[in-house]
């Protein structure tokens, strides 16, 4: 969490009034996290939030609760292993539906690799690992072209009013596709996955 959170302190929006942190996690942890998030100049705040007991992760539910406690329109939702590059948050478009920002692997294969998974079919979604394209958003409709692109659950950026209109499927847990599903409903809907080759997480 310190990492994800120093990272963000590299974006020129963190010093924006419009700019809030929220962690979420389990209740009892607001303690331990005060501790690290009280030397940070934006406003952070903790979200308690206690999943179902159930062998499955239930991640999608956590998710739909964030965004309705989060105030501002543009959202960025993480896992807390995610580092922003510098200035990443600053090269988020103003037109937007839902982006999937350019993830690097660096770390792990030692070279860095655009993701934009896809879907070509609805009911047997093509394993995300094994897309990986270079692509930018002067190509959106060649993209489309491939498939129904959709944002890895790791990181995405989305519109609140877009996350309160389709929110995830609170019944798809994680490494069920529940991302597949969500972008899926979102283009029934009529909202648009797109790629943003500024943003670098």
């Amino acid at each position: 969490i310190k990492e994800t959170l120093d990272s963000l302190g590299y974006q020129l929006v963190s010093k924006s009034k419009y700019f809030e942190v929220v962690i979420c996690g389990p209740a009892g942890s607001q303690g331990f996290l005060s501790e690290i998030t009280s030397s940070y100049e934006f406003v952070t705040k903790y979200l308690a939030y206690d999943s179902p007991s159930d062998f499955r992760i239930m991640i999608t539910g956590k998710k739909n609760f964030l965004s309705k406690n989060m105030k501002f329109v543009n959202q960025v939702i993480v896992h807390t292993r995610i580092k922003f590059r510098k200035w990443s948050l600053d090269k988020i478009p103003e037109n937007f539906d839902v982006l999937s920002p350019k993830v690097m692997f660096g770390d792990f294969q030692h070279v860095d690799l655009k993701f934009v998974p896809f879907c070509t079919d609805f009911d047997v979604p093509i394993n995300k690992k094994s897309f990986h394209h270079c692509y930018n958003r002067k190509k959106y409709l060649e993209m489309y072209k491939r498939g129904i692109p959709f944002v890895g659950g790791a990181a995405f950026i989305v519109k609140k009013y877009i996350m309160d209109d389709v929110p995830l499927n609170r019944f798809v847990a994680w490494g069920e596709a529940e991302d597949v599903d969500w972008c899926l409903n979102l283009r029934r809907n009529g909202w648009l996955v797109d790629y943003c080759d500024e943003c670098i997480f």
